[in-house]
C-alpha cells in the first residue's frame, strides 16, 4: 500500500497477500494454549515469541499467559516479607514518636541517620523488598498447558524451555 504526499489517495495495488494460516487441531474450534510463568522475568519476551509464532501460523490456536502460582512455602515467605516491609516503613514514618524504643533497637547513632533521612531509608527498604520478592517469585517456571493438560514444564525438564516445534508436536498428539 502506498499513500501519496497529500495523503488523500491510497494505491492498493501493492498490497501484499496475507499468507493462509494452517489448522493444527480443529478448524471448527479454537484451542487455548495457556502458558504460566513469572511475568516480570526474562520469560516474558520468550512468551511473546511463542505466542506470535503459533498464532501467526495456526488459525485455531490462541495463546494466553497466566502468572505462575506460588506454592505454599514461597507464598508464606512472600507475605511475611511484605508484612515486615510494611512494619519497617511504618516504624520509620513514625520514628519521632517512638524515639526511645528505636534508639534502644537501632542505637542512637543509627537512629539519627534513619530519622534524618526518612525518605531515603523508606526507598531503600522498598528496593530491598522488591529484590527479595523477585528472588521468591522467580521460580524459573514456564509451564505450557493445552485444554488444562500440562504438555511442557521447565521445572520437570531441568529448566529447558520448549521450542515451537516441541509445543506443536505435543499439540498434534492431543488431537
Amino acid at each position: 500500500m502506498r499513500i501519496n504526499a497529500n495523503e488523500t489517495e491510497i494505491d492498493q495495488s501493492e498490497e501484499q497477500e496475507v499468507p493462509t494460516k494452517k489448522v493444527l487441531r480443529n478448524a471448527d474450534s479454537i484451542t487455548i494454549v495457556k502458558i504460566q510463568f513469572y511475568q516480570s522475568s526474562a520469560s516474558f519476551p520468550y512468551f511473546h515469541h511463542i505466542k506470535e509464532q503459533l498464532e501467526n501460523k495456526y488459525s485455531d490456536i490462541n495463546v494466553i499467559s497466566e502468572q505462575y502460582p506460588l506454592q505454599n512455602p514461597r507464598k508464606i515467605i512472600y507475605y511475611l516479607m511484605i508484612g515486615i516491609e510494611v512494619i519497617v516503613i511504618v516504624l520509620i514514618a513514625i520514628s519521632s514518636f517512638i524515639k526511645p524504643l528505636l534508639e534502644k533497637i537501632l542505637g542512637p547513632d543509627f537512629y539519627k541517620i534513619v530519622n534524618g533521612n526518612k525518605l531515603t531509608t523508606i526507598g531503600f527498604v522498598v528496593i530491598i523488598g522488591l529484590f527479595f520478592t523477585q528472588i521468591i517469585y522467580n521460580t524459573g517456571a514456564f509451564e505450557v498447558y493445552c485444554e488444562d493438560k500440562l504438555i511442557w514444564s521447565t521445572i520437570a525438564n531441568n529448566g529447558t524451555k520448549p521450542t515451537i516445534k516441541t509445543i506443536v508436536k505435543f499439540l498434534k498428539k492431543m488431537k
